[in-house]
């Protein structure tokens, strides 16, 4: 009876063609081959820079004043969920076709809560509303960036996305030169 080895269940036995080199040689050759294929893959990625947008909201009592943008190398992590709260500040990123490109929320920097000790030594919280502040939003560049709409999250609807219920606070167009 014939004994079958794993070299005889290889469709081309790589100990027939190589005669006289040894298997040591081709190994090391096909693991450099792999490892400079990868490593190309890898250059090829980093030549292709990726780059983030600051978008940047000045607030004066309440209403949108100034709006301004700054692009910088990186990339920014989206995170899987959003969670809206009470006068955060819920962002979209729109394309020339009014298609959404990213969305999030952001807290809202005119509001602040400072915590003191009071004359009886307990600790309080006061609410603070400044007159102005400034949003800043930061998401991955793209090209088609050309409108980010801002709305503001009512009381009554904090922790569902239904944008339909939130307040609008301004839609500002994006010129990226």
């Amino acid at each position: 009876m014939r004994k079958i080895s794993p070299l005889n269940l290889v469709p081309i036995n790589l100990f027939r063609i190589y005669k006289g080199i040894d298997m040591k040689i081709i190994l090391i050759y096909a693991v450099l081959l792999f490892v400079n294929i990868s490593c190309f893959g890898v250059v090829t990625e980093k030549e292709q820079q990726d780059k983030m947008i600051f978008i940047k909201v000045n607030i004066v009592e309440g209403k949108p004043a100034e709006i301004n943008y700054e692009i910088l190398p990186g990339k920014i992590k989206t995170p899987k969920v959003a969670t809206y709260f009470a006068d955060d500040i819920f962002y979209e990123i729109l394309d020339a076709e009014n298609s959404i490109i990213a969305d999030g929320v952001v807290k809202d920097p005119s509001l602040r809560n400072y915590e003191y000790v009071n004359e009886k030594g307990e600790l309080n919280t006061i609410n603070v509303k400044r007159d102005s502040s400034e949003v800043i939003v930061r998401v991955n560049y793209e090209k088609n960036i050309s409108k980010i709409n801002l709305y503001r999250v009512p009381e009554d609807n904090s922790l569902r996305k239904d944008k339909h219920q939130f307040i609008q606070i301004g839609s500002f167009p994006i010129k990226i030169d």
